[in-house]
């Protein structure tokens, strides 16, 4: 099964980006994997996070760890990450 899946966003005259989305199935397999010993890091994990770039709520898994661990007002999602 796929765990994800790429989006190619290309327009004319621009380079090709591609950014990254889970599938149902990698939802599934992030929901079952062994529980968090850290609680703040528990917690994170279980919230939406808000991009301060695209102004949208996402899961934990549009963050990178070290983007979690910087104040929200600075918080990117990995697809503002690649934009630049």
């Amino acid at each position: 099964r796929r765990l994800c899946r790429t989006l190619v966003n290309h327009k004319r005259g621009q380079r090709p980006r591609d950014s990254w989305c889970l599938t149902a199935a990698g939802t599934k397999f992030l929901l079952r994997r062994a529980p968090e010993v850290n609680t703040t890091a528990a917690r994170k994990l279980r919230e939406l996070h808000l991009c301060s770039c695209c102004g949208r709520e996402r899961s934990c898994a549009f963050f990178s760890r070290k983007m979690l661990t910087k104040p929200p007002a600075k918080r990117r999602c990995s697809e503002c990450v690649i934009a630049g």
